[in-house]
């Protein structure tokens, strides 16, 4: 008998696919979920679509998106295992620790928002790896150090806020010249210095307010 239900766990383990395994140590790196966002993540699924708060395209998942859910933990470098990740949300939870460098694996994403949760750390090197990112935001958390020059490679930003954290140092070369699809900025409350550059006044598709307060 124990060697049938061991039998059995481990074909109810095998049948769920890989990104469900990836999203599973996402489950697992979750300290907290006082509302039981996660409750119907289950191994005995064959994939991860049927998730709450996870979007799937073709079987692929494409969006992670469980925004002010309370959610206490870290993230978990398996996310970027996820190489058809599009869109991630975790906006207003309680999550720590830094970013993992293995998020910017997957290559495909446009929209990161991170805001309202108590991250640290740089931003990693690695972000510059996200040519089709569009919308990046990580106000109201506790990064610090400089910005990566590798951001300017980010030609396609639409949307950069980085408001109310620690970062410090100056802008990158070349800001104002390569992030010219740029129509939201906000760099306020943080402790950068030096010069605005120069070629802020390339970004001609900016709209509304530039916020470089405090």
């Amino acid at each position: 008998l124990f060697i049938l239900v061991l039998c059995n766990s481990h074909a109810l383990v095998g049948s769920l696919n890989d990104e469900g395994f990836a999203l599973f140590s996402f489950k697992q790196s979750i300290k907290e979920d006082p509302e039981g966002s996660l409750n119907n993540w289950n191994y005995s699924d064959e994939n991860p679509c049927s998730w709450n708060g996870i979007t799937c395209k073709e079987q692929r998942v494409v969006s992670v998106s469980i925004p002010a859910k309370k959610l206490y933990g870290f993230l978990p470098s398996a996310l970027g295992s996820l190489y058809e990740l599009r869109h991630v949300n975790l906006r207003s939870n309680k999550f720590f620790g830094s970013l993992p460098n293995e998020l910017f694996q997957a290559q495909g994403l446009q929209s990161l928002v991170l805001y309202g949760n108590s991250l640290s750390g740089s931003v990693p090197y690695e972000v510059g790896k996200l040519k089709y990112l569009q919308n990046l935001d990580l106000s109201q958390n506790f990064f610090n150090g400089s910005l990566p020059t590798s951001l300017i490679q980010c030609k396609r930003l639409k949307a950069l806020d980085l408001s109310q954290n620690n970062f410090t140092g100056s802008l990158p070369d070349g800001f104002g010249t390569n992030l010219i699809s740029l129509e939201k900025l906000d760099l306020s409350f943080n402790k950068f210095s030096g010069l605005i550059p120069g070629d802020m006044g390339n970004l001609s598709n900016l709209q509304g307010t530039v916020d470089l307060s405090h």
